[in-house]
């Protein structure tokens, strides 16, 4: 059967190009701190706005951005990936998970991150990232995607970063763990470079 193509109108073109621009004007997370409500003083001037401090292996973290700080604090090899997307500044993730391994040894959960996104370009440059790594660049050896998984509180979709195992058996949760810190290293950077790339698009 043949797909029938859209044609998209000049107003969602410019809604697009619009968000484009915000995501390519996004600070980095040493000018500004990713965490919005963060408290604690810096080291270098003990400022509570200075980003010298900022990055994935922040103490406070953890806690920082949980709703039960005490009881769920994010779990270690979730981190990086979830600080990343904090950094963007134009996602909420709202629930993850490390993975963990079943009585038996094998995987009984596995790694993702929920997220909330107001804006629907940044999930697809996440998604894009991401095939990018998997079938270009071959640094990560299974395919992670974006997903949509439910709409949330006042109607804000709910996405979902996994792993596709579909006919995949044989994997270890530590690989894929390790997999969460290479997307994460490379996630601000390959999205503000998709953006670009999208932005001469819509702007032509």
């Amino acid at each position: 059967m043949k797909i029938l193509s859209v044609t998209t109108s000049d107003d969602y073109d410019r809604s697009c190009l619009v968000e484009l621009q915000d995501i390519n004007r996004l600070p980095t997370d040493e000018t500004k701190r990713p965490c919005e409500d963060c408290y604690h003083a810096c080291a270098c001037s003990n400022s509570k706005t200075c980003a010298c401090g900022c990055s994935d292996q922040c103490e406070f973290f953890p806690r920082q951005v949980s709703t039960e700080p005490d009881r769920y604090p994010i779990e270690e090899n979730i981190i990086p990936l979830v600080y990343s997307l904090y950094s963007l500044h134009m996602v909420t993730p709202c629930w993850s998970c490390e993975g963990h391994l079943d009585g038996h040894g094998q995987i009984g959960k596995l790694p993702t991150v929920w997220f909330y996104s107001q804006s629907h370009m940044l999930p697809r440059l996440i998604s894009d990232h991401l095939a990018h790594m998997y079938s270009y660049n071959k640094n990560i050896s299974h395919r992670w995607v974006v997903e949509l998984v439910n709409f949330g509180q006042g109607n804000s979709p709910v996405y979902a970063i996994k792993v596709d195992l579909n006919g995949i058996s044989d994997v270890s949760l530590v690989t894929l763990q390790e997999e969460i810190r290479i997307i994460a290293r490379s996630l601000f950077k390959g999205i503000k470079a998709s953006a670009d790339g999208y932005s001469q698009r819509f702007a032509s």
